[in-house]
């Protein structure tokens, strides 16, 4: 940022602040960005905050706050507003979401006051609901992101209406975003918008890290091994599965096929799971006897994350099969064009096991980085990539190199940023 002594009108452009001898120095360029839920640990949502704060904003997030939150870096001093929920009514459940709902709604009013922001950016529908459409404290930029697309009919009473609503006034955002090509037809659907939302895939920036090497870089491999995985620093094999660890993710029918491939292939996975999911994940690697095989590292932090990508050898990207009900309504409304893992992996030099979505077909034609896994014959497929993978290093950093090589050209943040950036700045 600028010295608070200069004279200045901060107008964002690409590269460059302009300068404007006439406008009061009090005239900061504030964005305010604001999430219903924990914000900062969202990796798209926190690039487009340290993209505008480089670009000459001065960045507020207004945020409710999540009893789960997880530190997280963030590359530009960016002042964090947090919504904390009335605590003394959270035993009954109806009270406590409308009051939460009210409380949100009502500060968010107070900040747009108080900040006066010339960009607001809303991520999902929750936030575009609580804004105040008549009787606005000043006129600002309104850019709308919408990185999932809902199940309205497994939402909550309170939910559905937020919902509804949000999806009716999504047509007065003058920039709406979605994370991939079939959520922004989705939204244009929904949302019943002239032209379809801008599309920017959620991927990590050219300097998330650096460039690959292989051998992998080995820290992986002798963190693993103090922790008594049954590894050496050469050879063997370490399939990672970086985050969405849950149900329905090919993780149980991985972990049963570890059983039938060589004793130095790892199954490594790290995310943010339930703690009952946490607590059966654990069971099952001690019933199948897999301690020295496959571990789970709950909630590591950002530096942590980014070894891992860089020392491991295959990235996890399975989805399925799903039991009939919200589960598969959930999937038919999202798929992994989304993932930030997706896109991690990409940046991490990592060939791809992937799943039979046709949605992913174009990408998987056009970047030949992917082995795909039939979700009809899960563990067998599973079985036969991974074990030919494992075994083929070579093989491996091929299909690596031409994931890092579609990162660098194309699936990095800033050129999917762009087109969003350049509509802000006018």
């Amino acid at each position: 940022m600028p010295d608070a002594d200069s004279t200045l009108c901060l107008r964002p452009r690409i590269g460059k602040i302009v300068r404007k001898e006439s406008e009061d120095v009090n005239d900061r360029f504030n964005c305010m960005l604001v999430s219903h839920s924990f914000t900062l640990n969202d990796p798209p949502v926190r690039q487009a905050a340290e993209t505008l704060a480089s670009q000459g904003y001065e960045v507020h997030f207004v945020h409710a706050v999540s009893d789960h939150e997880i530190a997280t870096d963030a590359r530009h001093s960016l002042t964090v507003h947090e919504i904390h929920p009335p605590q003394r009514f959270k035993r009954i459940r109806p009270l406590y979401s409308w009051l939460r709902w009210r409380r949100f709604k009502s500060e968010i009013h107070r900040k747009l006051a108080e900040i006066k922001p010339q960009l607001v950016v809303v991520k999902m529908l929750h936030p575009l609901a609580a804004l105040p459409m008549k009787n606005q404290p000043h006129r600002y930029k309104l850019v709308s992101f919408i990185p999932d697309i809902p199940a309205i009919r497994d939402a909550g009473k309170l939910d559905r209406r937020i919902i509804k609503r949000g999806w009716k006034r999504l047509k007065k955002a003058d920039i709406v975003w979605a994370s991939d090509i079939y959520k922004a037809h989705l939204a244009q659907k929904l949302g019943k918008l002239p032209s379809r939302p801008l599309v920017c895939h959620n991927c990590p920036p050219l300097d998330y890290l650096p460039n690959p090497v292989w051998p992998r870089d080995p820290w992986l491999r002798s963190e693993l091994r103090k922790q008594g995985v049954s590894i050496e620093i050469e050879g063997g094999c370490i399939l990672l599965r970086a985050g969405a660890i849950g149900e329905c993710g090919g993780i149980e029918e991985t972990l049963s096929t570890m059983l039938t491939l060589p004793e130095d292939f790892i199954f490594l996975m790290i995310g943010r799971p339930s703690k009952d999911y946490a607590d059966h994940l654990k069971r099952m690697i001690v019933d199948l006897g897999l301690q020295r095989r496959a571990l789970f590292w709950d909630r590591p932090n950002d530096e942590i994350w980014k070894m891992a990508l860089q020392g491991a050898d295959i990235g996890h990207l399975i989805h399925g099969p799903f039991p009939p009900g919200s589960m598969t309504q959930a999937y038919e409304l999202n798929s992994s064009l989304s993932n930030n893992r997706l896109f991690q992996y990409m940046a991490a030099g990592l060939p791809i096991i992937a799943y039979d979505d046709p949605r992913m077909n174009d990408l998987c034609a056009e970047v030949d980085c992917f082995k795909i896994a039939r979700l009809e014959n899960l563990k067998t497929d599973l079985h036969d990539i991974i074990n030919n993978l494992g075994s083929h290093p070579d093989v491996r950093r091929a299909l690596g190199m031409t994931a890092r090589e579609a990162h660098l050209q194309k699936y990095n943040w800033e050129i999917q940023f762009a087109p969003v950036l350049a509509i802000c700045a006018k």
